[in-house]
């Protein structure tokens, strides 16, 4: 499986952290995600190609912004 970790500016709450989560659990080829508010970051595991040009409006449309992936 492989794994994008993204460091995401602007949240700021559970609510956030939530959020995030939520909406890349439906993005297609995701598996699993975990955030974490203290980090700032959100890991993704996934197994086929994803979109990540999805991803990243998906969080720009929450408010947030991806600072840096790795």
């Amino acid at each position: 499986m492989k794994e994008l970790i993204l460091n995401i500016e602007g949240m700021h709450c559970n609510g956030c952290a939530m959020a995030v989560k939520g909406e890349l659990e439906e993005v297609d080829n995701v598996k699993d995600v975990n955030v974490d508010l203290a980090k700032k970051q959100a890991v993704v595991k996934y197994e086929k190609d994803i979109d990540y040009t999805k991803i990243e409006n998906l969080i720009n449309s929450l408010g947030f912004s991806i600072v840096s992936v790795s």
